[in-house]
């Protein structure tokens, strides 16, 4: 007689990938046997959308917590704000003068009669 495997357990993958300009979430769900050993894992959901809690009802995953799991796999760090110091020269290049110094000519403004 044959033994089947009894208990049957979930593995969660989430990642995102940019497509034409936007971010898309991509949401596995992996079915697995362990006690079956060197088992290959099924997919058994797979969920791929802008939103991610809709990436997740695509995939069949509704539990809040592994939703909640996913998401902090998923989400981007937050990136503290940085400040960066430049240092201007003190005294303005020559080319710089002869620029300014031709902002400030007055040139004749032309008049267009339609």
């Amino acid at each position: 007689m044959l033994h089947m495997p009894t208990t049957m357990e979930y593995y969660y993958t989430a990642y995102t990938k940019k497509i034409t300009d936007k971010d898309y979430f991509f949401i596995k769900r992996y079915m697995f046997f362990p006690e079956v050993n060197n088992a290959a894992r099924v997919l058994d959901g797979y969920g791929m959308h802008t939103d991610f809690n809709k990436a997740c009802d695509i995939a069949g995953i509704y539990k809040i917590s592994i939703r909640q799991e996913l998401w902090t796999s998923v989400s981007p760090q937050e990136q503290t704000a940085r400040i960066i110091h430049i240092n201007f020269p003190e005294s303005r290049s020559e080319k710089m003068h002869w620029q300014q110094w031709l902002l400030r000519l007055p040139l004749p403004r032309l008049k267009f009669k339609f």
